[in-house]
């Protein structure tokens, strides 16, 4: 899909290089503002959603629905602040919960590993969840995004496979700077290439509309 808006977006703004996503994005996407193009105009797969906890449940309809055709780690939630990435990521682990996939919380205190903007919360943790680590750690050899799914828990101890195939264990007393990988925010997205991703985003900010142009084309084959 993110070809489809590529292609949209181009036409509308009369684009001839066909690059929507290059260098010169800003410029491109200042076009597509002040052509006023909306959101839902661009292809029939984005909705725009004004109420916020409506947009939150439709977002996790959506990712079970995804489900159904793609495997957990080729799905991502994008969305812009870190509030909206904890409901979301708690939103779905319940509702995991709920559909008897994932069994058994664990409580955690985790913290974003930001020293500028810092965020502590507590989440509840189940084998098969999927997680992310927050930041770099040569001992334990992860990095800042590395992703996978817990495969077991004892006590303060979560064992996870990565994406890569590392069977990690660490102490989450010691290392606490990781969180639900369900949601996350567009910039951690960065760098990402996924079969679908599903935006969450507040279209009546300038900012956001931005960066929705960018997320989009970090999919594969689907956005929403």
């Amino acid at each position: 899909m993110a070809d489809e808006i590529n292609s949209e977006v181009n036409k509308r703004i009369g684009n001839t290089d066909n690059k929507i996503f290059s260098s010169d994005e800003d410029k491109i996407i200042n076009k597509v503002e002040q052509n006023g193009i909306p959101i839902e105009e661009i292809h029939s797969g984005i909705r725009e959603i004004k109420d916020k906890e409506q947009r939150q449940i439709s977002t996790i309809e959506e990712y079970f629905e995804a489900m159904k055709k793609y495997a957990q780690d080729k799905i991502a939630v994008a969305t812009l602040s870190n509030s909206e990435r904890i409901a979301l990521n708690d939103m779905i682990h319940q509702r995991l919960i709920q559909k008897e996939i994932l069994f058994d919380d664990t409580p955690f205190h985790v913290n974003n590993g930001d020293l500028n903007n810092p965020l502590e919360h507590d989440i509840n943790l189940s084998v098969g969840d999927r997680i992310i680590c927050l930041k770099n750690d040569k001992h334990l050899g992860v990095r800042n995004g590395t992703k996978g799914f817990i495969t077991d828990i004892n006590d303060k101890h979560i064992t996870f496979r990565t994406d890569s195939n590392k069977l990690i264990t660490f102490n989450a007393e010691q290392y606490n700077t990781f969180d639900f990988g369900y949601a996350m925010t567009v910039n951690k997205l960065q760098g990402a290439t996924v079969q679908k991703i599903i935006c969450n985003a507040d279209s009546k900010s300038h900012m956001d509309r931005n960066k929705f142009y960018v997320t989009v084309s970090r999919a594969k084959s689907d956005s929403h």
